[in-house]
């Protein structure tokens, strides 16, 4: 087992500097199969459909994209307090120190660019911005807490750049209903509490709860950064929407929104509708999708808790993890996603380089209509459908992927089209025989297939050694088995291998697999002989489809 201590070793070493390691509990998957289209290099489908993409297309997509930088003015936290105007919120009042404001009953309306220091109690009141001026509005809160039954408690109607700034030290408040809205609002009625049709960036080391009970909580017609701040959003719907994109740098933002969690619209300008996270701790609970990106999703960085559907959600709601028309790009970041449905979707790519994600997911864990690579990381999955399914071809060229697979011979530990090209590290795949598959007789690394006489009950010991008792695999997995693939630098051509069932082991498990200790024999099932890329034993898996075993290989005792 010296693969499996030394991916875990690499793992958590190199998380503590660059958290580079990749944990994922639950279904790698494709979801259903795309329609025939023109044929070209790289196909992607599913059980009878076909679909295919150009190789320069998926390589265009699978290179990570590059987005806008934060400007200087969306990471600073200041203000010059000797020309800021100062707003005062009194009940059913406004009084205002300074210029660039009107003030009429209970609405301020900011008509010029510059600083305004919002503090006090607004009640049925609104700051509206109206500012023809292409400068920035920066609105400090400092200890404000804004409530509007009417219409958005803040409205930016225009402005170049509108940047609230929550003041060190203070707490503010912004929340709304649907008491006084019409009961059919028009397209140009804000449907959030804070909305901007221009550009919004939110920042300081304040906290802002924003309770909206009409629809939205935060939502942009263009750009949405947040570069800092305590911000709790409880939402009738979507929690925080950027149409054109939402990037967070830093921050904690904590949602409970009856629709997505973060969310990205934009679907007529491919450059927009997207969604980059630098860094910042999220707390998502989302009765739709946690966070989702009309184009592309790209996390870097950042400390991610999503859980998506509950129980209670409906087939017909999506209700995903991360989600992504064109691509999921996660190089870093530590995710713990709990979703009803996939728990990372992508029409298109998902690559993983980086990051932590633990994965618990009600259909498929990874989605990916294109390709899917791993490339590195420490990888585990348990699931009930699929393990590791993708419509495209899938390589894997390191890391160490453990798959505790299903149980129902309708599904397979691994599912893909056209190819599984392994050319390093380890995986090892078990579950159920009747669809069972194998990396590719392309992979530059050795395979092993062993399909059992009949199941074995969960937490059963699967062994594999060398003839010089080099303890390749032992593992207990999670449920009913029938069915184990192992792919490892030590698989050697022309060595002999025997495998065990039952047992016991005095070393240290960590998902469902030992290191260290010594195993004790259980039943000798088969000893077996590497020859070719892929050796298979015994009967399984249904059609041909590059790696899908046809009870081919070379066994010696035990069973053939």
């Amino acid at each position: 087992m010296s693969d499996i201590r030394t991916a875990r070793r690499i793992a958590r070493s190199t998380l503590a500097v660059t958290v580079a390691a990749v944990v994922l509990f639950g279904a790698f998957g494709c979801g259903d199969r795309t329609e025939p289209t023109t044929t070209t290099s790289v196909a992607t489908a599913g059980d009878d459909k076909t679909t295919a993409t150009t190789v320069t297309a998926v390589t265009a997509i699978a290179s990570e994209p590059t987005f806008a930088a934060f400007a200087e003015e969306d990471l600073s936290d200041t203000w010059d307090s000797a020309t800021a105007s100062l707003v005062i919120l009194a009940g059913d009042s406004i009084r205002f120190e300074g210029r660039g404001a009107t003030v009429a009953g209970s609405r301020l309306t900011i008509t010029s660019p510059g600083t305004y220091v919002i503090s006090g109690v607004l009640d049925g009141g609104q700051i509206l911005v109206e500012s023809e001026d292409k400068g920035s509005v920066r609105l400090v809160l400092k200890g404000a807490d804004i409530s509007c039954s009417t219409s958005a408690p803040i409205h930016v109607l225009s402005a170049g750049k509108t940047i609230i700034t929550l003041a060190e030290g203070t707490e503010n408040r912004v929340s709304d209903d649907a008491s006084g809205r019409p009961e059919e609002a028009g397209s140009d009625d804000p449907n959030a509490a804070i909305f901007s049709k221009d550009d919004l960036t939110i920042n300081g080391s304040g906290s802002l709860t924003v309770s909206a009970r009409y629809n939205n909580g935060i939502a942009t017609k263009d750009d949405l950064r947040i570069a800092g701040g305590s911000i709790t959003v409880e939402a009738a719907n979507d929690a925080l929407k950027g149409r054109d994109s939402i990037g967070v740098r830093a921050g904690t933002i904590t949602v409970d929104a009856g629709g997505d969690g973060l969310q990205a619209n934009n679907s007529d300008d491919l450059n927009k509708g997207y969604v980059s996270i630098e860094g910042g701790v999220f707390d998502i609970i989302a009765g739709s999708d946690g966070i989702q990106a009309e184009t592309t999703l790209v996390v870097s960085g950042g400390d991610l808790s999503i859980s998506t559907g509950g129980t209670t959600a409906d087939d017909s709601t999506s209700a995903k993890g991360l989600k992504a028309g064109t691509g999921v790009f996660v190089t870093g970041g530590a995710f713990v996603i709990d979703s009803s449905d996939d728990a990372v979707h992508s029409d298109g790519v998902v690559k993983i380089d980086g990051g932590i994600l633990e994965i618990a997911s009600g259909d498929d864990g990874i989605h990916a209509d294109k390709t899917l690579e791993i490339n590195g990381g420490y990888i585990t999955i348990d699931s009930g459908g699929d393990g590791l399914d993708c419509n495209g071809p899938v390589f894997m060229t390191g890391g160490t992927v453990i798959i505790n697979g299903p149980a129902d011979d309708r599904d397979g530990a691994l599912d893909y089209l056209s190819e599984f090209t392994i050319t390093g590290g380890y995986l090892v795949a078990v579950g159920s025989s009747g669809m069972a598959e194998t990396p590719s007789e392309t992979s530059g690394q050795h395979s092993i297939m062993v399909n059992l006489d009949q199941a074995q009950k969960a937490g059963t010991l699967i062994h594999i050694e060398s003839t010089m008792d080099e303890d390749i695999l032992t593992m207990a997995p999670t449920k009913q088995f029938q069915s184990v693939v192992l792919s490892s630098p030590a698989i050697e051509a022309g060595e002999t291998y025997k495998v065990y069932l039952g047992g016991t082991s005095t070393g240290t498990v960590t998902d469902t697999v030992y290191s260290d200790g010594t195993y004790t024999p259980g039943t000798e099932y088969v000893s077996l002989t590497i020859e070719g890329m892929v050796t298979v034993v015994g009967a399984g898996g249904g059609m041909d489809r590059g790696g899908r075993p046809d009870g081919g290989g070379r066994s010696s005792g035990g069973r053939p």
